[in-house]
């Protein structure tokens, strides 16, 4: 089936051109007609093998030559030749009803005569217009007409059969006619239907496309303003950051020189005005780490994942912290940017340390597999405090903080730059947890696929 769909295919490239029609209905009325012809010639051959033995078989070759002659003349219509396709629907239409006639001469009532000028009529109405169609009645009743005088006048070939009377040939003239017209009449209702259909359906799709375009330039609007935010931001922070460590080195000189002078409540002034700066530090160091992201071109290469991760959890390990971990890894190396890799792992490993559940072991569980969809998945999993559910989502959004205290040892900005990470190398990235359980981290990443680059 396929074959013969690509089939016809190449024969409505060889035979029509889609730039030359004005409507799309006068266009698939040509195309009906090109597969028609590839539909008749192609299955013609089921009615002309037994046309060509009944022929053989009651000594009338004349069947035989209408037969061959009318699949010859289809088959020859579907080549590419310069005869113009209007040309062919004619030749097609008249081949049909000459056989037609011919078989009802040849075979008379009992023959397919009827059936194939009942064809030619169903044809006519999808290939014609209501003009031409008119027309084609008035032949079909001329023609009817000279027939019914030959067998009046009783001048009709030995070939010819002698049960067609001229009682059964105005009958059947008369039918015809009727049904010429009935047909011509529903087809031209139905496709003047489908006409508007077609105009209705171009009309939605042209407001699609108008819709689609708005939106795309309010994303292309939006996309411009954020990035230039984000550059005002950035230089912003880093024009802050001189300062500000110069305010945090005066307030810690300050607190020094007034440690004997000042009270209690001035103190903790000064303690609050630290903790602020430092605050700000942490934030404007965050945005440092977002802007090197967003300038880091994505550069693949074989990447010994195993090696990585080990390098990121030995970074954590020393005297003052320790941990238990286990890697269960399905492959050592993976196609991927080792800049941004080490920097994931890092950046999820040091979120899984700081908010550890401080009365057991950290455990730290890290998992690579093969995905069935061409995927790797990376697992990080703990046994720490946990996350509520209604705030998975939110842990991705930059400078949010669930603890909601005044440590500063948290900036807001780590899962976040994790997602941006992950965008950047076309993947995605979400959590299981539970509170007080622990949290998987998990992340998708195509195989052996072209990263889009930023």
């Amino acid at each position: 089936m396929r074959f013969f769909g690509n089939y016809l295919e190449k024969k409505n490239l060889e035979l029509i051109n889609r730039s030359d029609y004005v409507t799309d209905l006068t266009y698939l009325k040509d195309v009906i007609f090109i597969k028609s012809l590839v539909y008749v010639y192609s299955l013609f051959i089921l009615v002309l093998i037994p046309g060509i033995f009944y022929g053989i078989y009651i000594h009338n070759y004349w069947v035989v030559f209408w037969d061959v002659l009318t699949y010859l003349s289809v088959l020859f219509l579907t080549y590419p030749t310069k005869i113009k396709l209007n040309v062919r629907k004619w030749i097609f239409v008249s081949v049909i009803y000459l056989l037609g006639f011919q078989l009802l001469m040849q075979l008379g009532m009992d023959g397919a005569g009827i059936l194939f000028w009942i064809i030619g009529n169903i044809s006519s109405s999808l290939l014609f217009n209501q003009i031409q169609l008119i027309y084609l009645v008035l032949v079909n009743a001329i023609g009817f007409s000279i027939i019914a005088l030959v067998i009046y006048i009783g001048d009709l070939p030995p070939t010819f059969s002698t049960s067609l009377s001229l009682e059964d040939w105005i009958l059947i003239s008369i039918h015809n006619i009727y049904l010429s017209i009935i047909i011509s009449a529903i087809m031209n209702e139905l496709l003047k239907i489908l006409e508007r259909v077609l105009d209705k359906e171009k009309k939605l799709q042209r407001a699609i496309l108008n819709s689609a375009t708005k939106t795309e330039q309010s994303i292309q609007l939006f996309l411009a303003k954020n990035t230039k935010l984000e550059q005002i931001a950035f230089v912003t922070a880093k024009d802050i950051k001189p300062p500000l460590k110069q305010v945090s080195k005066d307030i810690g000189l300050l607190n020094k020189q007034l440690a004997t002078f000042i009270d209690d409540k001035a103190d903790k002034y000064l303690f609050f005005a630290a903790e602020g700066a430092m605050k700000l530090e942490k934030l404007i160091a965050g945005m440092d780490k977002l802007s090197k992201i967003d300038k880091h071109v994505v550069t693949l290469d074989s990447v010994n994942i195993k090696l990585i991760s080990t390098q990121v959890i030995d970074n954590y390990l020393n005297e003052k912290q320790s941990f238990d971990y286990k890697l269960d890894l399905d492959c050592d190396e993976i196609i991927t940017d080792a800049y941004l890799i080490k920097k994931l792992f890092d950046l999820i490993i040091d979120n899984s340390v700081q908010f550890k559940n401080t009365e057991i072991q950290l455990l730290l569980s890290v998992r690579i597999k093969r995905l069935i969809d061409d995927k790797w998945q990376l697992s990080i999993t703990d046994n720490g405090i946990g996350i509520e559910k209604q705030h998975h989502n939110r842990i991705f959004q930059l400078y949010q903080r669930l603890d909601n205290n005044s440590s500063t040892n948290r900036s807001g900005v780590g899962l976040a730059l994790a997602k941006r990470i992950v965008n950047k190398l076309n993947g995605e990235i979400w959590v299981e947890s539970h509170l007080n359980v622990g949290t998987t981290v998990i992340i998708s990443l195509p195989i052996n696929t072209t990263y889009e680059l930023d």
